[in-house]
C-alpha cells in the first residue's frame, strides 16, 4: 500500500455538527478515534486511520455495535471532499412552519328550512413536527397542526413517511404519505340555535415539496399537502334539520428544520 492510500473504517455521513460530537463520544468510549471530511454542509464520518486491514478489522466488530453500516475503505491522505452519493448518517430532526389552508364546506339540507352562516374556507396554520431520518432518502415524522379560521379552528396530529431525492447538491424535492386524527370545533355557531359544536375524523393524504440545506443542522422546506378528511356538523333548529361537511383540506407549508 502507498503511503498516499490509507486504510480507514467509514461510519456514515451527517448534516450534524451534534452528530459529529455525539459519534466522536461513541468512539473514545471503546478506545478508537474519530476523522471526517467536509463537502457542501454534509461530514462523512471516519475511524482510523489502521495500519493494516487487519487491525482494522478487528475494530469494525467493535465500531458495529454502535453504527451496524459502518466498513473498511481504503481512503486517500490528501482528500479534502468526497462523492457525495454514499449513505446518509441517520438521525432525529425537529422542525416548525407556518402556512396557508384552504377547507371548503358543504351545507346540505336534510328538512325545513336552515340558512346556517357559512365559515370561511381560508385559515392560516401554524405546525410543529419532531422525526427521524432511516436513511438519506426515507424519514418518518409526526406533526401537530392548527388551522384557525374565524368561526371555527382544525387540529390535526398525523405521521407522515416521506422519500427524497436529490436534484441538486443542496435541494431535495420530496414526496410522502400522511395518516391522522382531525378535530374540528366551532367557535362561533353557524346557527343561532344550539348545533354540534365539535367533532372528529381519522384521515388521510399524501404531500410533496423539497427542502433546501441552508446552513449546517438547519433545512427549509416547503410543502402541500392534500388531506381527505370527514367533519360532519349536524345543525337541528327549530325550523328543519341539515348537516355542514368539511371533505377535504389543502395545506401550503413553508417551515425550518434542525437536524440533530
Amino acid at each position: 500500500m502507498s503511503y498516499a492510500e490509507l486504510i480507514y473504517i467509514k461510519i456514515g455521513k451527517t448534516l450534524s455538527k451534534n452528530k459529529l460530537q455525539s459519534v466522536n463520544s461513541q468512539l473514545k468510549s471503546i478506545g478508537l478515534n474519530m476523522n471526517y471530511t467536509s463537502k457542501n454542509k454534509k461530514y462523512t464520518i471516519y475511524s482510523g486511520p489502521y495500519k493494516n486491514h487487519k487491525i482494522a478489522k478487528r475494530n469494525l466488530q467493535k465500531i458495529k455495535k454502535y453504527f451496524p453500516n459502518a466498513s473498511i475503505v481504503a481512503k486517500s491522505q490528501s482528500t479534502k471532499s468526497e462523492k457525495s452519493d454514499e449513505s446518509f448518517f441517520n438521525g432525529v430532526f425537529v422542525g416548525a412552519s407556518i402556512g396557508y389552508s384552504s377547507f371548503s364546506a358543504t351545507h346540505n339540507l336534510t328538512e325545513g328550512t336552515v340558512t346556517p352562516k357559512m365559515p370561511k374556507d381560508t385559515a392560516l396554520n401554524y405546525e410543529l413536527n419532531i422525526g427521524y431520518y432511516f436513511t438519506d432518502e426515507i424519514s418518518i415524522s409526526i406533526a401537530y397542526s392548527m388551522h384557525n379560521a374565524s368561526s371555527l379552528k382544525i387540529t390535526n396530529i398525523y405521521s407522515s413517511i416521506d422519500y427524497q431525492y436529490k436534484l441538486y447538491e443542496d435541494v431535495k424535492p420530496f414526496i410522502g404519505l400522511l395518516a391522522g386524527h382531525s378535530k374540528l370545533k366551532w367557535e362561533q355557531s353557524p346557527i343561532d340555535e344550539k348545533g354540534t359544536s365539535l367533532n372528529t375524523s381519522t384521515f388521510g393524504g399524501a404531500e410533496i415539496g423539497f427542502k433546501y440545506s441552508a446552513i449546517s443542522d438547519f433545512e427549509l422546506y416547503s410543502a402541500y399537502q392534500f388531506m381527505l378528511i370527514n367533519h360532519e356538523t349536524k345543525l337541528q333548529p327549530s325550523t328543519g334539520s341539515s348537516t355542514i361537511e368539511h371533505k377535504s383540506l389543502h395545506n401550503l407549508l413553508f417551515g425550518i428544520k434542525y437536524n440533530f
